[in-house]
Order: structure tokens, then sequence, then C-alpha cells
């Protein structure tokens, strides 16, 4: 993965920043797989939150409100998923 990140594959550099935030923000105290997602809410969900925040520090919205997807993906170099997701979810 770390040699992907280094050769700019756009799902090994997302991986990379959604595992940072795990280990910022959800230790010390227990690091969890969490599955059951139907009684938290979304916000509160620690993938949820991993994956908004590498969208964010991939793809930061004041750079890519007014881009198309694929300008997206060449100038942030992300997939064209990520892409597409973080495009309709700002």
């Amino acid at each position: 993965m770390y040699d992907g990140a280094i050769k700019n594959n756009g799902r090994d550099r997302m991986t990379i920043a959604h595992e940072i935030l795990h280990l910022i923000l959800h230790q010390p105290v227990a690091l969890t797989l969490y599955r059951r997602t139907d009684d938290l809410p979304v916000y509160k969900n620690p993938e949820w939150q991993a994956e908004r925040f590498a969208g964010e520090l991939l793809m930061p919205y004041d750079q890519i409100k007014d881009m198309t997807e694929e300008e997206i993906v060449e100038q942030c170099k992300v997939s064209e998923r990520v892409a597409h997701y973080q495009k309709t979810h700002i």
C-alpha cells in the first residue's frame, strides 16, 4: 500500500488517509471493528468518519467545488469511485 501511495495509486492514497483517522480519533480507548450500523447515527460511525476525513484531506471542498470528476481524479490523484463520492456529497 505504501508503494502504491508513493506511485499516486488513488485507492492506496485513500486507504492510508482513512486509516490515519482511525489512528488519530479512535485510540487510545480501543480500536475495534464496528460492522453494525443500524443503531448508530451515521456521523458517529467510525467508518463514515474515516471516509469523510480521507475525502476532505485528499479532495478539499475549496479545491474541487468547480471541478469535474475527471479533473478531481487527475488533480487529486484519487480513484474515479472516490472522486464521484466526494463530488456528490459536497
